[in-house]
């Protein structure tokens, strides 16, 4: 009967409802367990760390084993998944980390004591030209500071040959353990025994450290212009950032100190007790700069995106010349104001990509 019909028919509706309704929810949860559930992108990541002075020729005559430190780091963090600090949750990357660990040829060092004591006979000559006192560090001894700006490109070109890049785009760390009785034979230019270049139980009497991209901070470890970073653990000590909060501090306890080691005075402020401890130090060190420099975390989600566009905004005459255009380039008048948009993406590629 048409009743019958009727209700049948509402009947139906209520199925199809439910039906309808009951998938969508779980469409919504199943695509919500994905999101949450699926396993992250996995990409390679390659992390090359570079010793110089690590082979028994350096301060203390230290010699690290390059494939039990590449053991020790391979252990401590095979992988690392990088944050969304906004959203309180990892991002859908893990970057599986290769070490690659390796002794940088002895050459490197010697050039490392020869300019680094030639910088300090120079800063020597120039305090007794204008009649200057050496600047005393707080023990009372002369600190030098290295003023790599002024000679960027060279110093720049001589971290650069301690890189291993297997590959463009990979990053390296680099560690310096120059000796001070060769740096101060340089600076005196004199000729330096093996028995004093080895003794370390009475240690040359001075510091150093580097002006590198600042002329207020004087450091012993820097990010450089290019895909390296630089820890010098003959430099220093040195202290700057907020020590009030400790976060992003650097103090004369932030990086091991080989030297202190044999003295029997500096060995109850030093951070490593005895050289056996230097190898979780140096880790530690690396991990911090993986998390902090090589692979931060990012505060927000990244644009969903194959195509950034960058607006450029040129205030010029174009009736006297087109800025973009490769006539530019070639005329001597205005070459000087054509713009390489070429050159332009490769160094943002080069810059601002992330690793992978």
């Amino acid at each position: 009967s048409l009743k019958m019909k009727e209700r049948y028919g509402v009947v139906v509706g209520l199925l199809l409802t439910l039906v309808f309704v009951y998938g969508i929810n779980c469409s919504t949860l199943l695509s919500d367990s994905f999101l949450t559930n699926r396993q992250p992108i996995s990409i390679p990541y390659v992390l090359n760390v570079a010793l110089v002075g690590f082979d028994g020729d350096g301060a203390g005559n230290y010699n690290l084993p390059e494939k039990e430190f590449e053991k020790l780091l391979s252990d401590t963090l095979p992988s690392y998944q990088p944050s969304i600090i906004d959203e309180e949750r990892p991002l859908n990357v893990k970057y599986q980390i290769q070490y690659h660990v390796i002794k940088v040829d002895s050459s490197h060092l010697d050039s490392l004591h020869q300019r680094l004591g030639l910088e300090m006979r120079k800063i020597d000559l120039q305090n007794t030209r204008k009649n200057r006192q050496p600047e005393i560090n707080s023990q009372g001894f002369p600190h030098y500071h290295i003023q790599i700006d002024e000679r960027r490109s060279a110093w720049d070109d001589f971290f650069n040959s301690l890189t291993v890049q297997n590959h463009p785009g990979e990053f390296t760390i680099i560690f310096l353990n120059p000796n001070k009785h060769i740096i101060q034979s340089v600076r005196d230019g004199t000729e330096i025994s093996s028995n004093v270049a080895t003794n370390f139980s009475s240690y040359p009497s001075f510091s150093y450290s580097y002006y590198y991209g600042s002329k207020t901070v004087s450091t012993q470890s820097f990010i450089g212009s290019s895909r390296f970073i630089v820890v010098d653990l003959t430099a220093g000590p040195v202290s700057y950032g907020p020590s009030d909060y400790g976060e992003g501090a650097v103090s004369d306890q932030t990086f091991p100190r080989i030297e202190r080691t044999f003295n029997p005075e500096s060995i109850k402020t030093n951070t490593l007790k005895n050289l056996s401890q230097l190898p979780a130090h140096l880790n530690k060190i690396i991990l911090n700069a993986i998390q902090y420099v090589f692979i931060p975390d990012i505060t927000s989600h990244t644009i969903d995106s194959n195509k950034i566009v960058i607006p450029l905004i040129v205030l010029r005459n174009h009736n006297l010349f087109n800025p973009w255009h490769i006539s530019t380039k070639n005329n001597p008048l205005y070459s000087n104001y054509y713009i390489n948009f070429t050159a332009i993406e490769s160094e943002i590629k080069d810059k601002l990509a992330l690793p992978g």
